[in-house]
């Protein structure tokens, strides 16, 4: 697996949106917490667009898979945030977001 520096994807993430790191966060907190996905708060689809948010979001998930004995939730909080990253992306032939 490929290392990931959190701390620089945040700064990338707060560069961009004044607000991004504290959806993410809030995010992270209650996936982590294993809320039921009905009371996550879901970042933005401004947000999911963005490829280092979705890298972020890919490897908290990955992260926390292995650490973590409660794959059911893991893998309905992943398809549910696959199914809004596509979403978001309103034309799959637009070019990704890189900030």
């Amino acid at each position: 697996m490929e290392h990931v520096d959190f701390r620089e994807l945040q700064a990338q993430i707060r560069r961009g949106f004044k607000d991004g790191e504290q959806q993410l966060v809030l995010f992270r907190r209650q996936y982590l917490q294993r809320l039921h996905m009905k009371y996550i708060d879901w970042p933005e689809p401004r947000l999911l667009r963005i490829y280092d948010v979705q890298r972020w979001l890919f490897f908290l998930i990955e992260e926390s898979v292995q650490r973590r004995p409660y794959p059911q939730h893991d893998k309905s909080v992943l398809k549910e945030l696959a199914q809004r990253i596509e979403h978001a992306v309103a034309d799959i032939e637009e070019p990704v977001c890189f900030r």
